[in-house]
């Protein structure tokens, strides 16, 4: 009897683990349970943020103004709109809508073709951005380099920067990963020009690098709201005021 009454005793604890599990991994709750937003980077006294496009598919921008995880909040979000010369994200609209009923600060970021025009997609880019009442400043969003050289690289991208700074009247911040930044990027940009590195390796002295004003940590995160993986972003919060649309 002892043997039998140990057997159920393990049974039990087993379907009590067992729901537990289900109730964890449950849809109906907000989509996602999170530990850390699936990233031990610390926030501190940092601002958290997010990226999104229509890989995230539709959002719950309520439920994401609303995040609260042992103090760490969700600040801002950079929502895509174009990309090219005629691509427009197709989420855009309804991501503008939605993030302007909250008090999240927002923007919009541009996906960089080097082999077309630089003109045209920085005109893309503002005809699709430019009555969205932005409270961040718009970025440019650069990760390949195409037959391009980087001085060639550069000079378009500056070309685009130039375009969109003074049809918006507002610089414009350059997205990018660390490693393409160190090869391709680094010596040729103006030093005053605001940086988001993309850099997943949780050792990168993100303090120590005063170039980059924005660091995007993973691309896996968890945020409820939101139904698939996302990137999670800090801005530092000396440069807070720094990123956002006068």
């Amino acid at each position: 009897m002892k043997f039998l009454r140990n057997v159920l005793i393990v049974i039990s604890l087993g379907l009590v683990i067992s729901l537990g599990v289900l109730v964890y991994l449950s849809p109906s709750k907000s989509h996602y349970q999170y530990l850390n937003f699936s990233s031990n980077v610390a926030v501190g006294e940092n601002y958290l943020g997010i990226d999104v496009s229509h890989y995230q598919g539709e959002i719950n921008w309520e439920e994401v103004d609303s995040v609260n995880h042992y103090g760490d909040s969700v600040s801002f979000v950079f929502i895509k709109a174009t990309e090219g010369i005629d691509l427009i994200d197709p989420m855009l609209a309804i991501n503008a809508e939605g993030v302007q009923e909250t008090d999240l600060k927002f923007g919009f970021y541009h996906f960089y073709r080097p082999d077309v025009s630089a003109k045209e997609q920085a005109y893309h880019f503002i005809d699709n951005t430019q009555e969205l009442n932005a409270t961040l400043k718009p970025v440019i969003d650069v990760e390949t380099i195409g037959d391009l050289s980087s001085n060639e690289l550069v000079d378009s991208i500056n070309t685009f920067i130039i375009a969109v700074q003074e049809e918006l009247r507002t610089p414009i911040i350059l997205y990018t990963y660390h490693n393409f930044y160190e090869e391709n990027l680094k010596s040729d940009l103006d030093y005053e020009q605001l940086i988001w590195i993309a850099n997943y390796n949780n050792e990168f002295e993100f303090d120590r690098a005063d170039y980059a004003q924005i660091w995007q940590f993973t691309d896996r995160g968890t945020v409820d709201g939101i139904g698939h993986n996302v990137d999670l972003n800090i801005a530092k919060k000396g440069n807070w005021e720094e990123i956002q649309r006068d």
